[in-house]
């Protein structure tokens, strides 16, 4: 399987930072899965790095890998996790918007976790935004008024190469 996913995240982030920078960012992983996106996240230089993930199994072999400073067993979604509000400078998430997936109103609970002025980078198969009922006329307008209200600025939206014959979207996004 040629999954590029958690590549592409962390390339995307990487290219918002020095290396000077990189030692001290913090960087959630949201659906961490199995840390691949942590080990990606690690090669560009990062190492503040914690996952969530709602998979206990998949959690166990992310904590195998050793790519993140802490684990968070919980899913995300609109309420409140016991984090601190800007407790992040980034957030990563690598294949989490699909069926059955995390909800959009998910992304208002990363923009909590996220500082302003930091980052959050989303990374799916352009198929899931425009087939997955969750997703399809909801995605696209949920970013546009997250834009327009202030809360974010979109700085990338890419399609890219993203697994075996699937394209890809990437998409960052500025904290304001």
């Amino acid at each position: 399987m040629d999954y590029r996913g958690p590549y592409i995240v962390a390339e995307n982030v990487a290219s918002l930072y020095n290396d000077e920078q990189k030692s001290v960012v913090n960087i959630l992983d949201v659906g961490a899965g199995t840390g691949l996106a942590g080990l990606e996240l690690r090669k560009f230089g990062f190492t503040n790095i914690d996952g969530l993930e709602p998979s206990k199994g998949m959690l166990q072999k992310a904590k195998e890998k050793g790519a993140y400073k802490n684990l968070i067993c919980m899913p995300i979604t609109k309420d409140p996790l016991d984090v601190p509000a800007g407790s992040y400078d980034a957030i990563t998430v690598a294949g989490c918007f699909g069926q059955n997936h995390i909800k959009c109103d998910a992304i208002y609970e990363m923009i909590r976790l996220v500082k302003p002025g930091g980052y959050i980078c989303i990374a799916t198969r352009t198929e899931n935004l425009e087939n997955v009922e969750e997703y399809k006329n909801r995605f696209y307008p949920l970013c546009d008024d997250l834009e327009k209200s202030g809360k974010w600025k979109k700085i990338k939206e890419e399609l890219c190469y993203y697994q075996n014959d699937r394209e890809g979207i990437v998409f960052c996004f500025q904290i304001c």
